[in-house]
């Protein structure tokens, strides 16, 4: 029987961890978050319970392959969405002229949330896509690794009946070899 090269298994099991978990190999250099250091890569998955929460905008790359290159990073770019960012933190609607200017400012604020929801969207649709085609992956390979098992096990069998055929083949020789004395001493009697 073959075997499976181990660093295949490796690669399934790495694939198969990314899938169980969400925060899977997330690098965190571009965000200051709570409860990480910025420019740790978390290999583990595991949050130990603490909220993953942004404290300032960033850029941060979520690694979704098992190479290390740009295809198989997707960035997630997160602008700063806070009142003073956004400019309206300071909004005035004392008089007509600075209800308007209010008004612009939140229209504003308005689009670039929006925007920016847009681009999270976009990301959480990547990040889904790339999941149901991991998951399809290691749907692929689990069922080739079953097929070139079955296979082995068949060529197996195969070999054993085959041996089995020549060993019941030769007995039957040896047998009717051991009859043809037999014959002859029958015919002189």
């Amino acid at each position: 029987m073959k075997d499976i090269d181990p660093q295949a298994f490796a690669r399934i099991d790495t694939i198969t961890g990314e899938l169980q978990v969400d925060a899977k190999n997330i690098e965190t250099s571009g965000f200051s978050a709570a409860g990480f250091v910025s420019g740790n890569v978390y290999e583990d998955g595991r949050l130990h319970n603490k909220q993953f929460r942004i404290t300032s905008s960033g850029v941060a790359a979520i690694q979704v392959g098992d190479e290390d290159n740009a295809h198989n990073r997707i960035l997630v770019n997160i602008g700063d969405m806070r009142t003073r960012a956004l400019n309206i933190h300071n909004l005035s609607v004392n008089n007509m002229a600075s209800s308007r200017a209010a008004l612009l400012n939140i229209d504003t604020a308005i689009y670039m949330v929006s925007r920016q929801r847009g681009d999270l969207g976009a990301v959480q649709n990547r990040l889904d896509h790339t999941t149901e085609s991991l998951a399809n992956a290691i749907e692929n390979l689990q069922a080739s690794e079953s097929a070139i098992r079955d296979t082995d096990v068949a060529e197996e069998i195969s070999a054993l009946t085959r041996s089995q055929i020549l060993t019941q083949a030769a007995t039957a020789m040896v047998a009717q070899a051991n009859t043809l004395p037999r014959n002859a001493l029958t015919l002189l009697q």
